[in-house]
């Protein structure tokens, strides 16, 4: 989260807040391309687990 966000990653700010000592929490973003839209999924570690944290579905045409 230390080089976080972009206003595409601006939601996982609900989970880590800046300046609040999340520097350190890494983050992992895997994006699957389908005909027309795309889905994002970002990760963090949750006791060892590389859990869910947030989820996005957008048009090809929306820009960031």
């Amino acid at each position: 989260m230390g080089d976080c966000c972009t206003e595409f990653e601006i939601e996982l700010y609900n989970t880590y807040p800046p300046n609040a000592g999340h520097e350190a929490v890494v983050i992992q973003q895997w994006t699957w391309a389908y005909d027309g839209y795309a889905v994002t999924l970002w990760f963090h570690p949750v006791e060892g687990t590389w859990t869910v944290l947030e989820t996005s579905r957008y048009s090809d045409d929306v820009e960031f």
